[in-house]
């Protein structure tokens, strides 16, 4: 049987390889107190899934325990930091981003510095936009030799430079580094980049384009609270960067019934999947965490995943349906540039790409029980699940709160918020 510290290390193997769900209930159903890394490994587990609160709460706890390192201790502080900017207020940020400079001195960690200042940097950027610029040229001294950060900090200072009035060279800026980002294929700077040239030039289609293309909570409210826009309800993924794209309208927020393809199997909820972030590749084990979330990752699961997708891309060539399913480095993605002879109807509401991030299960409630309540016996009798991943999928529900649950005569309902 595993020790504790296996078991913690086999989950942080789990969170690098993109499984992340199996790693949080790994760890969340297990009892570590005494093993402070098990904080700290679902600190970062939580931040892969962009969830600042839950990561800000486990890396404070692993700060706050000990014996551990300074320099492990830093790092924790570090990524607290990097949590903090999508929910905390911008004193707390300031005063742990100094902290951590300070605590630093000793260490003399270049990589540490240089980060910490691009976080500072962040946090202020729109108060304190001159002292902002300051920070980012003080940390390009230290990232001389790093791709990641340098890219962030040519992101800041184009975002910088457009705010404090000299507007045609922030344009070129922040297109100069979304090329830059392209080239080097860093997903979540062009996704930054790609937004932020949309917003200096009102370019509201491709505001739209990253809202409905963001499986990010905090991404798009930034985007809402910096930009007053409708966003549609039904967006139909009708247009690329080369021009309008004609064909057919494959609708997934209605009723799917292709020959390989309906609103119950595998290969639409991996269509809806993939279709869920138009920036981010998706690794073999995050995909199968989300397609198979009551199945452990085994040694034959990355086969079972690649037969997935194979037969889903032979499925969409049947059909004529030209989305291109493309393998790059770091996982598979939808090639979105390329999409041709169909146009895409994905499924609404505002928390769908939210949800088919988390649990391609939800989307398919959604589409059947929207408007009427519904017991785990009737999603059984419809999707011929077992009963603990109907279970875990209500839960992810309730906790996003967009499902809501009523006992009547000793029996729970669950329904949809009108909202949702």
């Amino acid at each position: 049987m595993a020790t504790s510290l296996e078991i913690i290390e086999y989950a942080g193997c789990l969170v690098s390889l993109g499984a992340v769900h199996e790693a949080i209930n790994l760890l969340q159903t297990r009892n570590f107190e005494q093993y402070p890394e098990a904080n700290f490994t679902l600190g970062m587990a939580y931040t892969a899934l962009w969830d600042g609160k839950n990561s800000a709460k486990y890396f404070k706890e692993f700060i706050s325990s000990s014996p551990i390192s300074n320099y492990r201790k830093q790092i924790a502080k570090l990524n607290l930091l990097q949590s903090y900017l999508s929910y905390e207020t911008l004193e707390n940020s300031v005063e742990l981003a100094d902290s951590i400079l300070t605590d630093n001195q000793k260490l003399n960690s270049s990589v540490i510095t240089a980060n910490t200042l691009i976080f500072k940097a962040q946090a202020i950027v729109d108060i304190y936009p001159r002292e902002s610029v300051e920070l980012l040229k003080k940390a390009k001294e230290y990232t001389k030799k790093m791709t990641g950060p340098d890219l962030w900090i040519d992101k800041w200072l184009a975002y910088t430079t457009f705010y404090m009035g000299n507007k045609k060279k922030g344009i070129r800026d922040m297109k100069e580094c979304l090329k830059k980002s392209t080239f080097l294929k860093n997903t979540e700077t062009i996704r930054d980049c790609f937004f932020y040239h949309s917003l200096f030039t009102s370019n509201e289609k491709g505001i739209q384009y990253v809202y409905k293309g963001t499986p990010i909570s905090t991404f798009r409210k930034k985007i809402q609270n910096s930009y007053q826009l409708m966003f549609q309800k039904d967006f139909v993924l009708d247009h690329s960067p080369i021009g309008p794209r004609n064909g057919q309208l494959l609708d997934l927020n209605g009723h799917v019934n292709f020959k390989g393809l309906s609103n119950k199997n595998d290969s639409y909820k991996l269509l809806n999947i993939l279709l869920s972030d138009f920036f981010r590749p998706f690794s073999i084990p995050y995909l199968f965490s989300l397609l198979k979330p009551d199945e452990y990752y085994l040694d034959s699961s990355p086969q079972v995943m690649r037969q997935q997708i194979y037969k889903l891309k032979q499925i969409l060539k049947e059909h004529h349906f030209y989305i291109p399913i493309i393998k790059e480095r770091y996982g598979h993605k939808i090639d979105f540039d390329k999409i041709n002879n169909v146009r895409i109807k994905l499924v609404d509401s505002d928390h769908i790409n939210e949800i088919s991030q988390l649990d391609p299960l939800l989307v398919l409630l959604k589409n059947n029980f929207e408007k009427k309540s519904f017991r785990t016996i009737d999603i059984q009798d419809f999707t011929g699940l077992s009963m603990r991943t109907i279970q875990r999928s209500l839960k992810i529900g309730l906790d996003m709160k967009i499902i809501e649950s009523r006992k009547i005569h000793r029996k729970t309902f669950y329904f949809f918020k009108v909202n949702s």
